[in-house]
């Protein structure tokens, strides 16, 4: 585990439903062990926000569904660089990397 729960909660202001907390537990934790705790915490260090965290429940959500597709490796490389660098675009990252 990456981070607790207590955590998620204090990113998140205390202001996500329980399905939110689970959701972004899940997410958290996916994300650090593929990529690092510090990967979402460096853009963001220091922030607090229900809506960010719900942006990391989304993209876990979206992660979920590409991971598993063909040439998919590509978009791990591109998103290990950061989420402002490899996740920034994200639409056009995954037709580039899909579609060519």
């Amino acid at each position: 585990m990456t981070f607790s729960i207590e955590e998620i909660q204090e990113f998140g202001l205390r202001q996500l439903t329980s399905l939110e907390l689970e959701e972004a537990f899940e997410a958290f934790n996916g994300f650090g062990s593929l990529f690092g705790r510090d990967w979402l915490e460096s853009p963001y260090r220091g922030m607090q926000s229900a809506w960010l965290v719900r942006w990391v429940i989304t993209l876990w959500r979206d992660w979920r569904t590409i991971s598993n597709l063909p040439k998919s490796g590509k978009l791990i490389e591109r998103w290990r660089s950061g989420l402002n660098e490899g996740v920034g675009n994200l639409g056009s990252r995954l037709v580039s990397c899909i579609g060519g």
